[in-house]
């Protein structure tokens, strides 16, 4: 196998062919002319060539035939016998026999080259054969078809996909270009007639979106891909393409454009997240907004209870109407993994209906049941998504009427807590009258630890506190608490406002946190009102008016539980003339802002100048504290930070 191998390979070659048949040649002369004794025949010398003219072509044949008639001459000459007529009929011979040879090898390189060809002509057949095959199956698994147009002639040839886009039967389209124009949707005509003029005046390739129009009325979406056809001369004579159905394509991004102006109708309604809505009128909105924007038939809010649903008001079923869960074991399970349900025939519930369920806090609450056309049911994915938003709004307005419902019940245990420490008093003897204001800061729902009282005691004078523990919450509050009344205790056992803070101080060491310290101002107020003695622990200073003008008495002292030593307070007395006015007051009142736009703090000194000016001493005691905190809640811009707590003192009314 190996050396027929070799032999293939070497007698392929022309060049071989020949040199082996020239050596061959020239070794039949020697051994014609070595045997002189006619054992090696004349006709010997036509072996190379005959040899040759059967895988060689006929050049390599004629130059081994000339080669041995050459031989046979030279073996004559050299046995003398050249010009003898024997010699010449041999030459005659060797001659033809090398024609024979040529005539030989031409016809078998005709009949290879024949079959050369028809092969490759079957391989270039079986090739567009195969490319044809795979451009049907192309065009066939993409929903396509091709056409061409003549614009010389007039003509249109459809192929059979493109005449099934079209919704024909083979071979009924009749290739005129006013029948292709007739399956074009009216609303569509000129929009396509466009498109291809201006392929034609441009020469280029174009794109077209538009709808058929089948024979039996069915609308389809097509894309048509078209490039122009020239003739020899370069000129534009027609146009060819592919046609392709998009209707599923076009189908979604209706039903995405849908969803979106759904969505979006939803997004801009905001009835649900009105903050007076109450809590029973929240689900009657949405079943209002699903009827109205869903364009769904009816809407009922069936609202958990247990294993059952209750229908609420606004819906075709009656309110109060009871659903057996148990009775529907689907619809069960699908709410209980909070999705939306659409009932089967064999639920025994109408199944142009759906189920969406309405989630507060992560826990089922309830479920919005929409009744829809069903060509509405049939874009479900659509419907599914727009319900699921709508369950949510529905779901975060309920979530935020819990919290308000909460904010308003926090609010007002914080309002009776707080009333608890600063307690709305009015207070009146002969000679003086006292009256207190409070108001929450900001976060009016965080209780803070403001306190104030005051007490008639025995001999008539008149005892007073009012402070401030550090920080807001629980903790401040109760701490606030207990400084009240211990005071009170303290003041009914002896009237020494100094012994008052030495007390205070004690319980704020013993029973405060870490940190906590709480200011004071305590006093006392002489019966006939013409005395009063003041002890501050690090409180604000008050404000006093008399017949003398507007004064802040030195304040000062160290705030109750700053240090570990005892209690040094600041003692003042101050002796009222004419008719008066004293002001005590946390330090929330004046450091909120002087301007809204500003920064700054309005101070001691802008309250002072009010007060002044204001004529304080002409209006009731109460009106008094009402004007100035309006005063420092109108240079704030809206609420006070802090908490603010105060207390008037003064003569009576004029």
């Amino acid at each position: 196998m190996k050396l027929a191998s070799q032999l293939r390979s070497i007698t392929s070659n022309d060049y071989a062919v020949l040199s082996i048949g020239l050596i061959a040649t020239c070794c039949l002369v020697v051994i014609g002319v070595a045997t002189s004794d006619g054992s090696l025949p004349y006709g010997a010398m036509l072996l190379p060539p005959l040899v040759a003219a059967a895988i060689s072509p006929p050049r390599v044949v004629l130059a081994l035939g000339v080669a041995a008639t050459a031989g046979a001459f030279i073996w004559g000459a050299l046995e003398a016998d050249l010009f003898t007529g024997y010699h010449a009929g041999r030459m005659i011979v060797i001659v033809a026999g090398s024609g024979l040879a040529v005539l030989l090898s031409g016809f078998q390189q005709q009949q290879i080259e024949q079959a050369r060809r028809a092969a490759e002509e079957s391989a270039r057949a079986q090739t567009a054969v195969d490319a044809r095959r795979r451009l049907d199956a192309a065009l066939a698994g993409g929903h396509m078809g091709m056409w061409t147009w003549n614009s010389v002639a007039g003509e249109v040839i459809w192929d059979e996909r493109l005449e099934a886009l079209y919704g024909l039967e083979p071979g009924e389209f009749d290739g005129s270009l006013s029948m292709y124009v007739s399956l074009i949707h009216p609303d569509d005509r000129v929009s396509v007639e466009q498109a291809i003029e201006n392929a034609l005046t441009n020469e280029s390739a174009y794109v077209t979106e538009h709808r058929c129009l089948w024979p039996d009325g069915t609308v389809k979406w097509v894309q048509g891909r078209g490039q122009v056809l020239r003739d020899e001369g370069g000129n534009v004579v027609g146009t060819t393409g592919v046609v392709s159905d998009i209707t599923d394509r076009k189908q979604q991004e209706f039903e995405r454009e849908r969803s979106r102006i759904l969505l979006d109708r939803i997004l801009q309604d905001d009835r649900l997240l009105n903050p007076d809505a109450e809590g029973e009128q929240i689900p009657k909105l949405a079943t209002v907004m699903a009827t109205e924007l869903l364009e769904c038939g009816f809407a009922t809010y069936w609202t958990l209870d247990g294993p059952a649903l209750i229908a609420g008001d606004g819906g075709p079923t009656a309110a109060g109407t009871k659903l057996s869960l148990d009775e529907h074991p689907d619809l069960q399970r699908t709410l209980q993994r909070k999705q939306i349900y659409r009932p089967t025939t064999a639920d025994q519930l109408s199944d142009d209906r759906i189920f969406v369920p309405v989630i507060v806090g992560g826990e089922l609450v309830g479920v919005l049941d929409l009744q829809c056309e069903e060509s509405e049911l049939q874009q479900d994915e659509t419907l599914r998504m727009v319900a699921a938003r709508l369950s949510d709004q529905l779901g975060g307005a309920l979530a935020l009427y819990q919290h308000r419902q909460i904010q308003l019940r926090v609010h007002e245990l914080s309002e009776r807590l707080q009333e608890g420490l600063v307690p709305t008093l009015q207070v009146r003897t002969k000679s003086m009258q006292a009256a207190s204001w409070y108001r929450p800061g900001e976060h009016r729902m965080i209780v803070g630890g403001d306190f104030v009282d005051v007490m008639v005691l025995d001999d008539q004078s008149l005892a007073f506190v009012i402070g401030d523990v550090s920080g807001h919450g629980p903790e401040a509050a109760a701490l606030g608490a207990t400084m009240r009344g211990a005071w009170a205790g303290l003041a009914v056992s002896g009237a020494d406002p100094r012994a008052w803070i030495s007390g205070l101080h004690a319980l704020v060491a013993k029973v405060a946190t870490p940190g906590t310290f709480v200011t004071a101002l305590v006093g006392i107020v002489s019966a006939r009102g013409d005395h009063i003695r003041l002890t501050n622990a690090g409180h604000p200073a008050p404000l006093f008016i008399d017949g003398d003008g507007t004064h802040f008495p030195d304040g000062g002292g160290t705030a109750l539980g700053l240090v570990d030593e005892p209690a040094d307070p600041f003692d003042l007395e101050l002796a009222p003339t004419g008719n008066w006015r004293l002001l005590l007051y946390t330090d929330g009142l004046v450091e909120g802002r002087s301007d809204p736009d500003n920064a700054e703090r309005l101070g001691v000194e802008a309250l002072a100048a009010h007060a002044l000016q204001d004529a304080s001493l002409q209006i009731p005691l109460h009106a008094w504290l009402d004007d100035l905190a309006n005063f420092a809640v109108t240079h704030n811009g809206g609420l006070l930070l802090d908490d603010v707590a105060m207390l008037g003192l003064g003569s009576p009314d004029v």
